[in-house]
């Protein structure tokens, strides 16, 4: 529990890594990246930023966290994960990128969770 906040800062970056180096969905041969996906400006490029922005935020506010966690950051983060580990694990034709976003993503989550729950504090 002491070292939660490395956990959450872990796995949001390797859901970041996931979404932008690796093929997020393939089908007959063809692998699209994330950002392939945002950049097409297409009609579901709306879902790149649904799941790119929070676990960037999750590696914004686990770092925030190294030294005092608050509850209302680690709480909306918790809140805002909850699409990126849904929409990753259900992506048709999902490749290594989605399974990588889902299990960093969920991991990130449960992180978020537990420091809402225990919120980490300086030691003084």
């Amino acid at each position: 529990m002491k070292h939660i906040h490395f956990v959450l800062l872990a796995a949001a970056t390797l859901a970041t890594i996931a979404l932008l180096a690796l093929p997020w969905v393939s089908s007959d041969g063809v692998s699209i990246s994330m950002l392939e996906i945002i950049k097409t400006k297409a009609h579901g490029s709306q879902v790149g930023y649904v799941v790119l922005v929070p676990v960037a935020l999750g590696i914004l506010v686990g770092a925030l966290s190294i030294k005092r966690s608050q509850r209302w950051m680690t709480g909306v983060l918790a809140f805002l994960l909850i699409p990126p580990t849904l929409l990753s694990a259900v992506a048709r034709h999902g490749a290594l990128g989605a399974h990588l976003c889902t299990a960093g993503a969920g991991l990130a989550l449960i992180a978020a969770i537990i420091l809402t729950i225990k919120p980490n504090r300086a030691v003084a």
